[in-house]
């Protein structure tokens, strides 16, 4: 068994992409709705999270941070 996980930002594409993995020989999946933190703080304003997610930066200013 085999797990993969993928973050689609466009719920318009899900159809498709469900579409094409079945085409591709896959025969299921679950599908999960989900937030996350960064897009949690934007709406409702988290400064305090926003500071947490910076800290990265500051111990690691070298590398690229993505967030999902």
């Amino acid at each position: 068994m085999q797990m993969l996980v993928m973050v689609l930002d466009d719920p318009a594409l899900l159809t498709g992409v469900l579409k094409a993995w079945s085409e591709a020989g896959i025969p299921g999946a679950t599908v999960t709705e989900s937030w996350g933190i960064r897009r949690i703080c934007d709406l409702a304003g988290c400064e305090e999270v926003s500071t947490f997610l910076g800290f990265t930066k500051v111990t690691r200013p070298e590398e690229v941070n993505h967030f999902t």
